[in-house]
């Protein structure tokens, strides 16, 4: 897919194919952009044009930032040895997700396909049982009851790290069935040379396939494809054009902070006040623009926030998984050290990063209505993805009222 069939399908949302990987950099990555200015040129201009004329390879992005293995391994190649492990090791932060984390009693973790890019294969992990695929496939078996099929590389996009489906083409693996697609840790290195380990590719896999495991709730997905007519980069557009909806957002996100950080007999006071600016402006943006942007809000902040949730709050487990296989091959992991005794983990700046206001507001804002609603014990997990129409603001709202 070309970087113009890309924004179209953005821009026609969701009537044709959803993909984001530049949208995704942008969006995701943003403070780092804000800082590398270059790279947000190189990510969202630069790799489309040559990809376009096709000058830039997948071979290209990962060359000089190869994986050093080691020599003997039990499985077919070197590589193979590498991705077996990170697979693994995803399986074992799904089961953490699901323990600690988005809890889901009287659930099993769903096991929903993702495909894993290196520059020359393309590896499918938890396919399920009948599904067909149309391609020729080694089996690479990496124990623990995880089989990958391998096969050639099946595109030549650069970089993938992004959800995938296709609500049209019934003939397509990808028909009314979200897929995760990941690049590997050496190309997501290669666009941003921040990102040096296996465990924060692991946190942006965790990220995305989030957004499966949200969209393999068939009225969440059906809300989706019948309800939501606009991608969120139209609510990124009126952050960055209206300096009044942009400030009032910066004093939402500040009521809010102040709400989690307060102690327990002045936090209605902050409450009441997130919720009458958020109304103020709310009501302000449809009386100059015709518009009721609650329902694109409402989706977005509740998809976007809860997934920033999970992966930023998977950091602060990092130090309870314990790996009972020696990693041989993937020298990137770095065995969860820097998430050593992470007891405070919301400290960390990185962390504090992602729950201030940005282009890509409902990120934040959804983060935080959730951080907010588990520090006043309001129950909003198990059913959110089964009710669309009530998203974590509605949530908040109908307990405001009780």
């Amino acid at each position: 897919m070309s970087s113009c069939e890309l924004q179209m399908n953005l821009d026609l949302f969701p009537h044709f194919k959803i993909q984001r990987s530049f949208l995704y950099l942008h969006q995701h990555l943003e403070y780092i952009m804000q800082i590398h200015a270059f790279k947000y040129i190189l990510v969202n201009w630069v790799f489309p044009i040559f990809t376009l004329l096709g000058l830039v390879s997948s071979c290209s992005l990962t060359r000089n930032f190869e994986n050093k293995v080691h020599p003997t391994s039990s499985y077919p190649t070197d590589v193979d040895c590498i991705v077996c492990e990170r697979i693994l090791l995803f399986q074992k932060i799904k089961e953490l997700v699901s323990q600690k984390i988005w809890i889901n009693k009287n659930q099993n973790p769903k096991e929903l396909p993702l495909l894993y890019f290196n520059h020359q294969h393309t590896y499918f992990a938890f396919i399920k049982n009948g599904q067909k695929l149309p391609y020729s496939f080694e089996i690479i078996d990496c124990g623990q009851g995880i089989q990958l099929l391998k096969t050639k590389r099946i595109d030549s996009q650069p970089f993938h790290m992004e959800n995938k489906m296709d609500f049209n083409d019934s003939s397509s693996i990808f028909y009314q069935s979200p897929m995760m697609l990941c690049s590997d840790v050496e190309t997501l290195h290669k666009m941003v040379t921040e990102f040096k380990h296996t465990e924060q590719w692991l946190q942006l896999v965790m990220h995305e396939y989030f957004h499966c495991y949200q969209f393999s709730h068939s009225t969440y997905l059906n809300f989706l494809a019948g309800n939501i007519k606009m991608a969120a980069d139209t609510l990124d557009r009126i952050y960055l054009q209206t300096p009044w909806f942009k400030n009032d957002l910066e004093l939402e996100n500040e009521a809010l902070l102040k709400a989690i950080s307060a102690k327990k007999d002045s936090i209605d006071y902050f409450v009441q006040d997130f919720l009458r600016i958020r109304k103020h402006r709310r009501n302000k943006f449809q009386s100059l623009n015709g518009t009721d942007i609650s329902p694109l809000e409402n989706f977005w902040e509740t998809t976007e926030g809860t997934a920033r949730y999970v992966e930023y709050y998977l950091a602060g487990h990092f130090n309870q998984i314990s790996i009972h296989q020696k990693i041989q091959c993937d020298s990137l992991f770095n065995q969860f050290k820097d998430y050593k005794g992470s007891i405070h983990f919301e400290d960390r700046g990185e962390f504090i990063q992602r729950t201030k206001m940005m282009q890509a507001y409902y990120y934040v804002t959804g983060f935080n209505l959730c951080r907010l609603m588990d520090k006043m014990n309001i129950p909003y997990q198990r059913e959110l993805f089964n009710q669309p129409n009530k998203g974590l603001y509605e949530i908040f709202l109908d307990f405001q009222k009780q």
